[in-house]
């Protein structure tokens, strides 16, 4: 494996820690059973309404965007997680 491709990896595992420690916090604070009711339809306004909160951290809303906007799209990214493990069933 070229260094290269080491760091990518390294890169892709430290993304996907924030990912599961941002989705541990979401179920801390709100159990499974609140999104087995939600339908596909619910998780779509779900997203969008965060994906509105990840755009309000770029410019010119926000002047100095990187640590907000990191933290939420590991939020968007935690919820899309949600999702998928909802229709996992």
């Amino acid at each position: 494996m070229s260094e290269h491709d080491r760091r990518a990896k390294e890169r892709l595992r430290s993304v996907i820690d924030q990912i599961v420690e941002e989705r541990d916090y979401q179920l801390r604070r709100w159990d499974t059973q609140r999104d087995q009711h939600h339908a596909p339809e619910d998780w779509l306004g779900i997203m969008t309404v965060w994906l509105g909160k990840v755009a309000s951290e770029c410019k010119p809303y926000n002047e100095n965007p990187n640590t907000a906007f990191k933290k939420r799209v590991a939020q968007l990214a935690a919820i899309c997680a949600a999702a998928l493990e909802n229709l996992e069933g």
